[in-house]
């Protein structure tokens, strides 16, 4: 058995670099390597390597509690692959119901729609703009 021990900086940047390629699964963004680059440098900067994982066990509940509390006019962005929910299009339904709002389910899309498919979300978001003030 072989074990290797690095110092937790180390396993938050292979993680950085291994999370950005899990949380981007359809597309990639043509500029992916340098986006995954810059996520990696950032654990560099003084105390974000330690901060890091404590957004990993964050309570959604506050907000949650909230939701019912929002009045402006909403619209839901998500990823048909996004990694982080078990089912993506009943996690969008929900909170568009929370909210009232419009839900966009963007197809070849983890959990940055907005960077891998901006031809879907650039015109959804347009859209919604203008059916909320009239313009874009």
């Amino acid at each position: 058995m072989l074990a290797i021990f690095l110092p937790v900086t180390a396993v938050l940047y292979i993680s950085a670099a291994a999370a950005t390629a899990h949380l981007t699964p359809g597309r990639r963004p043509a500029d992916f390597g340098e986006y995954r680059d810059q996520v990696v440098a950032s654990l560099r900067r003084p105390g974000y390597a330690k901060a890091f994982p404590a957004t990993t066990r964050t309570s959604h509940d506050p907000a949650e509690a909230r939701l019912a509390d929002v009045t402006a006019p909403a619209l839901v962005v998500m990823g048909e692959q996004d990694p982080d929910f078990r089912d993506p299009r009943a996690e969008g339904d929900w909170i568009a119901r929370a909210l009232r709002a419009q839900v966009v389910m963007v197809s070849e899309a983890g959990h940055y729609p907005q960077s891998q498919r901006p031809d879907i979300t650039t015109g959804a978001v347009l859209r919604f703009l203008e059916s909320v003030t009239g313009r874009a």
